[in-house]
């Protein structure tokens, strides 16, 4: 016996007219369709999904993750604040493909930038060696609290009770300078540091001893509200500072040092280093401005982020690249 079977549109149009199989019509006509094509030299399968008007096409992704028990791949930047935990972040990720970068546009933007799945080495393989670089860790190089109070005190000039009020607080970072008396009774400097060696014995700067400064200092607070000129002995150049009272009677002289040496950390947690600084001051209208100059902060700076990467590359195996870390993809 024989089964007749009728499409689906006739079967609709037999149920209810025209008006059902009008509906029926274009429900086929607006439903989504998957093609599936070949791409690729392998011949590798793909597919196209063909969507009508009037249909918004989702992404499957999301709604995949979301059965996930583990994510499909690590990213994110974790921003960490110190050098130790930036290397011990590091070898805990990293691959055979992992770079660090170090930015040294400036002093104040001077950071670590590692990258775990940056692209891998070799021949350009885009299928095969790129990746998204978005597994990362940065470091900021923090610097210390005392090296920003002595830059903020470089950055303008000091009246006389702000001079002796600063002094009396970091007076603790003022070293004494390496002088010694060898055995024919002569006074030597000893210092093996190239750039303070290079001040003394090919610019003659002396520096001044602790008490010398506490000296000048007590000077300066004692003599804070009177009258002062700068005096220069011209056969000798040697310069001094007199105050007078305002009344004329009195008069006190200081003969201030032109440079002394600190011993401070440049990075927060760092280790303190020898560091020259230059005392110039200006006398106008009666007032002393007293100024202050680290020597060549920016050759400080490059030694001790010099060391931070040569650090970095012996314990993470990893030479960092100096320069900008380039976007996620």
């Amino acid at each position: 016996m024989a089964i007749e079977t009728k499409p689906a549109a006739a079967a609709v149009a037999d149920e209810g007219g025209l008006a059902p199989l009008a509906r029926f019509i274009a429900e086929q006509e607006r439903k989504p369709v998957v093609i599936t094509v070949l791409a690729g030299v392998d011949g590798a399968a793909g597919g196209i999904l063909m969507v009508p008007d009037g249909y918004k096409p989702l992404p499957y992704k999301a709604m995949l993750d979301e059965f996930r028990t583990r994510p499909s791949l690590r990213q994110g930047t974790v921003t960490l604040t110190d050098l130790a935990s930036f290397i011990a972040w590091t070898n805990r990720h990293k691959d055979a493909g992992s770079v660090v970068f170090a930015k040294d546009t400036s002093m104040t933007d001077a950071s670590l930038t590692a990258i775990i799945d940056h692209d891998e080495a070799g021949a350009e393989e885009p299928e095969k060696k790129a990746r998204f670089g978005r597994h990362r860790a940065t470091y900021q190089f923090p610097f210390s609290r005392e090296w920003l109070e002595w830059t903020r005190a470089c950055a303008q000039g000091l009246g006389t009770a702000e001079f002796a009020a600063f002094f009396e607080r970091r007076i603790g970072d003022v070293m004494p300078p390496p002088y010694a008396i060898n055995g024919q009774g002569e006074e030597v400097f000893e210092s093996q540091d190239p750039e303070i060696r290079k001040l003394v014995l090919t610019l003659g700067k002396r520096f001044a001893t602790v008490a010398e400064l506490v000296k000048l200092t007590r000077g300066i607070e004692i003599n804070v509200d009177a009258k002062a000129t700068v005096r220069i002995d011209r056969d000798t150049g040697e310069q001094t500072i007199a105050f007078s009272e305002a009344n004329g009677e009195g008069e006190a002289r200081l003969k201030p040092p032109n440079a002394f040496l600190i011993a401070i950390p440049v990075l927060h947690n760092g280790d303190a280093i020898l560091i020259a600084v230059h005392l110039r001051y200006r006398a106008k209208e009666g007032r002393v401005l007293w100024f202050l100059e680290l020597h060549h902060p920016d050759r400080v700076f490059e030694s001790e982020f010099s060391a931070a990467l040569a650090r970095v590359a012996d314990e993470t195996g990893l030479a960092p690249l100096r320069g900008t870390a380039p976007a996620a993809r």
